[in-house]
């Protein structure tokens, strides 16, 4: 089946496969031994083509993680043809398209490997993102929802991310009541996330609502010693009050949490003498 489309490698003759091209091919030891692992794998005729395949995608995702997505694309051209009926292939080309910023063919490819069977709630929150950075929020929720309804495991940390990202599709829609539904729930699962509070303070904020804004912001902030400038970046949104008593609060927490920090000190300085 190798023979009928153009040669995988140009040139050369085929070499035998070793046990360890196939421990190098798993990625075990850096991108440059795991492409020369796979390349023998798949030159060696006798190996048999479920191994090669293999081989061949293994390649592909090296390319990828090179940033090498022309060379990657590529390889699934030969590899679907080789066993089209292979959802997870289309799954891996669709996060090449993701990659790429190809939201339209990241959601045939997705759409594909749902139709065949590889239907996890992963694909769905992949397509879903797809559908968001193509603006189509209506599709984008119904794919969160989903995966939200597909994912088996606890109702825990790990499962705020689909929360919260279906939340921003509501926000980006317009629909602020249910953004903040879903962040809230988000906040629940995971309360140390400061992006979910930074988002719902930003809802807040859309729905005339400053205090509670006021409120999520200033716990972002105290978060992370990071979220610092993020907090400077949109005080003033919040009117000079808030500089000058919830910042300042935010500002001697970050000093408790890092008192060798300079920044905190100097910002501190610079509100109480103006």
């Amino acid at each position: 089946m190798f023979s009928t489309r153009r040669p995988i490698i140009a040139g050369g003759a085929a070499m035998t496969a070793q046990p360890s091209d196939f421990a190098d091919c798993e990625q075990q030891w850096g991108l440059e031994r795991c492409i020369a692992g796979c390349t023998r794998i798949i030159e060696d005729p006798t190996v048999p083509i479920s191994s090669r395949l293999w081989a061949l995608t293994r390649r592909a995702i090296s390319y990828g993680t090179r940033v090498e997505y022309d060379r990657a694309l590529d390889e699934f051209e030969i590899a679907i043809p080789l066993e089209p009926i292979n959802g997870y292939i289309y799954f891996l080309r669709a996060l090449l398209h993701v990659a790429r910023h190809d939201p339209e063919r990241a959601i045939e490819d997705l759409t594909e490997a749902i139709r065949l069977g590889y239907d996890s709630a992963m694909v769905f929150s992949k397509r879903a993102e797809a559908y968001r950075d193509r603006r189509d929020f209506e599709s984008a929720i119904a794919d969160f929802t989903e995966a939200m309804a597909r994912d088996t495991g606890p109702r825990d940390r790990s499962f705020a991310p689909f929360v919260h990202e279906r939340g921003l599709c509501h926000h980006l829609k317009g629909d602020l009541d249910r953004a903040i539904a879903d962040y809230s729930e988000a906040i629940l699962l995971d309360p140390l996330n400061q992006f979910f509070l930074f988002n719902r303070s930003k809802a807040f904020r859309a729905r005339g609502d400053r205090e509670r804004a006021n409120a999520d912001l200033l716990a972002a902030n105290r978060r992370s010693i990071k979220y610092l400038l993020m907090f400077l970046r949109h005080g003033l949104a919040y009117g000079v009050e808030v500089i000058h008593r919830s910042m300042i609060e935010g500002l001697d927490e970050a000093i408790r949490l890092d008192p060798k920090s300079p920044t905190p000190f100097t910002i501190v300085a610079s509100l109480t003498t103006n």
